[in-house]
């Protein structure tokens, strides 16, 4: 595990799990470079309780972009070279970046955010690294529920559900990290989960080969456990989780999703 991958691991643990998808060590690389990213720039406002001085470092780090995406980072920080790289490789542009900071500059001073700058860019900017091109509008709706759901509007997130849905379906399967963690949680598919001893003995053999295949899988294998999956009757995607990286209440909780 390198250093961005254990700090997003601790800062972003539903990000860290959906990236956990990508097979591919040079995606996942660039993926965890993002959120690596995302993760610094959230931290200043938790972290700093003065507006002002929050609103500074979120300066610096804004006055760093046009190093990281005309390809010369800050040389000797970690965070701003992996952005650079990821940026070059894949063909990122840069005004989803700058909008994320202005977001939390609001978020800094307690004025209202907006969640598509929070949320829906890094989303898209996500989905092109992992699918390239094009599929900006297949996750956008995802996004906004996942940003919904993380600040309270339960109710808005659930009436958006079936439009994000239908809109993932334009999305391919490589692009699917990009918003796996928008899973929603159904508390009461969770009881049912819970409840059903049947279900429990089920999913503990999954999640111990899964955990045997430490939650990556090639082409082949995941047709087996998608065909495992529908015959449990739960996402395929949900599933795909190491056990013992996240507590019992946690596997169970991601079970009820899209």
């Amino acid at each position: 595990m390198t250093d961005l991958d254990a700090q997003v691991r601790a800062a972003d643990p539903d990000r860290w799990l959906s990236s956990r998808f990508v097979a591919d060590e040079q995606a996942r690389a660039d993926l965890i470079a993002l959120y690596a990213f995302e993760a610094e720039l959230a931290s200043i406002p938790a972290k700093v309780s003065q507006p002002l001085l929050a609103e500074m470092r979120l300066t610096w780090w804004a006055e760093q972009m046009e190093g990281a995406f005309a390809g010369t980072p800050r040389k000797g920080h970690p965070v701003l070279e992996a952005l650079a790289g990821a940026a070059e490789r894949r063909g990122l542009e840069r005004p989803w970046a700058d909008a994320l900071i202005e977001a939390q500059v609001d978020r800094a001073h307690r004025r209202p955010h907006e969640l598509e700058a929070l949320f829906v860019g890094p989303a898209q900017a996500a989905a092109r690294v992992l699918a390239g091109h094009g599929h900006e509008a297949a996750v956008a709706p995802a996004a906004r529920v996942w940003g919904l759901t993380l600040t309270g509007r339960a109710d808005e997130a659930a009436a958006l559900r079936p439009a994000a849905n239908a809109a993932l379906k334009a999305l391919p399967p490589a692009g699917f990290p990009a918003v796996a963690h928008a899973a929603l949680r159904d508390p009461e598919k969770v009881k049912q989960i819970s409840a059903n001893a049947d279900m429990q003995q089920k999913l503990g053999q999954l999640a111990t080969e899964l955990e045997r295949k430490n939650g990556v899988l090639n082409e082949e294998e995941f047709k087996k456990f998608t065909e495992l999956a529908q015959n449990l009757n739960i996402p395929i995607e949900q599933l795909l989780v190491k056990r013992g990286v996240i507590s019992e209440s946690y596997f169970l909780t991601l079970l009820a999703g899209f």
